[in-house]
């Protein structure tokens, strides 16, 4: 028996003209435990290069509690940035609730669905 190869593709994330959409948005590790010193790592396609991302943190009453701006160009494809944990960390037990905002060159701005974010201590 002749083993018959597998043709295999990976999904590659390319900039669109006039298109710009931030998808697939988690935060991990996911529930949070602050005190371990590394932070969190956002993860997000987007789909044209961002001059910066902005992630907005809510209460389940939906105050904001925070504002992360994640500076520089950020090109396009699968973002993984790093979140302090001194942006996070301080934060009381519970549930959060999170936006992730972009911006790109062009000042054309997207917003990803909101997502949820778990903090144990």
């Amino acid at each position: 028996m002749t083993p018959n190869p597998t043709p295999t593709s990976t999904p590659v994330i390319t900039p669109t003209p006039g298109s710009f959409e931030i998808n697939n948005v988690v935060i991990y590790p996911n529930p949070f435990h602050p005190g371990g010193g590394l932070g969190a790592t956002l993860g997000a396609d987007i789909t044209q290069d961002a001059e910066s991302l902005t992630i907005k943190i809510y209460t389940t009453g939906f105050r904001a509690v925070r504002e992360i701006v994640i500076p520089g160009i950020i090109s396009a494809g699968r973002v993984n940035a790093h979140v302090n944990e001194r942006d996070i960390g301080n934060l009381a037990n519970g549930i959060y609730y999170y936006t992730v905002t972009g911006e790109s060159a062009g000042n054309t701005k997207a917003k990803a669905l909101p997502g949820a974010l778990i903090i144990l201590r």
